[in-house]
């Protein structure tokens, strides 16, 4: 950690050049402002100077043994806020919520994720910083570095910080480099696999609040659009050849029942739309589901939610699952009933409505 208490003094190691840390390191002692306990302040060569507690434990909200990619991020972190002549605190503790955010910009709590965290804490830690007035932005590291148009694959944690704006997005920081990394325009492939335009943002020209992407261009939709195309037959192939239940496997049955084999269901069977993933079945089954439970039924899917749930056994609908559904019924009613071609449905539906809006 780089801060402490002297007597009763705040002390940043980032704040200080390295002699006047010796000096004061030989004049004084610290203690963790956290849990009050004595801590050591380490000056060498290959970490920047920072404070260890002596028992390597702490019983407040300090973790020992960080990764020096955290470390330096924080720093590098507490570097550009300060130079952008905002007011920050590096490592506060805030007794009230006992979190300790890795940086607090004005009303911003600024959390640097280095390492895995559950889906629980990071809502935990979230609804605490928002119910004490906090805006909570999580930076997790950049693992994708090369710039450009690519297939990558996404942790949880990256996917957690995803922002929906049109398409997603997730601001990533890598301390190596020194700049922030942009995955823009993620359009979810699979489970864990974006296809996403990687772009770095020198911290010279990066502002605050961040800086959002722009909405993506029509010919650069339809390029996504053409790969997730591509993926979302290769992946009917796979289920109709190597589906685990065999004939016992209910959606190659619905689509045989209906279209004659998975591979023959409408086009627009298997499309992204945002928050699809939310849903707890892949989007082929969910809306193979809503197609068929259209052409039965007729239904309005806001008067018969419900029945539309039932129908294709899902649990009742979450927020961020009913928005998911509810652009797909609009892009298939543009499609089906408009003539709208599909990509065009869904740009106006997934980007155009969201830019109005």
């Amino acid at each position: 950690m780089f801060v402490a208490k002297m007597d009763q003094t705040r002390i940043c190691t980032l704040d200080l050049p390295t002699e006047a840390l010796r000096t004061l390191r030989q004049q004084h002692e610290f203690v963790c402002p956290c849990c009050h306990e004595r801590v050591t302040l380490k000056i060498g060569r290959k970490k920047r100077p920072h404070f260890a507690h002596r028992s390597k434990t702490c019983t407040g909200t300090f973790s020992e043994g960080e990764t020096v990619a955290h470390a330096e991020g924080k720093a590098q972190l507490y570097a550009f806020f300060q130079q952008k002549g905002l007011h920050v605190q590096l490592e506060p503790y805030l007794e009230p919520l006992q979190q300790r955010p890795d940086l607090l910009v004005e009303q911003y709590a600024v959390e640097f994720q280095c390492s895995a965290i559950s889906s629980e804490h990071l809502y935990r830690r979230t609804a605490g910083y928002k119910q004490a007035g906090y805006v909570p932005i999580w930076i997790p590291y950049a693992r994708h570095k090369r710039a450009g148009w690519q297939l990558v694959s996404l942790n949880q944690l990256e996917q957690q910080c995803l922002q929906y704006d049109c398409l997603p997005y997730c601001m990533a920081f890598s301390p190596e480099e020194g700049a922030f990394i942009y995955y823009n325009y993620c359009m979810q492939m699979s489970a864990t696999m974006f296809y996403t335009y990687i772009e770095r943002v020198n911290p010279t020209v990066q502002h605050f609040p961040f800086y959002v992407p722009k909405a993506i261009s029509y010919e650069a939709f339809l390029q996504l659009c053409d790969v997730q195309q591509r993926m979302r037959q290769r992946s009917l192939l796979q289920r109709l050849r190597f589906s685990k239940d065999g004939v016992q496997d209910t959606i190659l049955r619905v689509a045989y029942t209906y279209y004659g084999s998975i591979v023959n269901v409408p086009h627009y069977v298997g499309i992204y739309v945002p928050h699809a993933f939310s849903l707890p079945m892949a989007p082929i089954d969910w809306q193979l589901y809503y197609v068929v439970w259209q052409q039965q039924y007729q239904y309005c899917l806001i008067e018969q939610e419900h029945h539309f749930c039932t129908f294709s056994s899902l649990p009742p609908l979450t927020d961020q699952q009913r928005e998911a559904v509810r652009c797909y019924a609009a892009i298939v009613e543009a499609v089906t009933r408009k003539n709208v071609p599909l990509f065009s449905a869904m740009y106006d539906k997934i980007v155009a409505h969201h830019a109005q809006n």
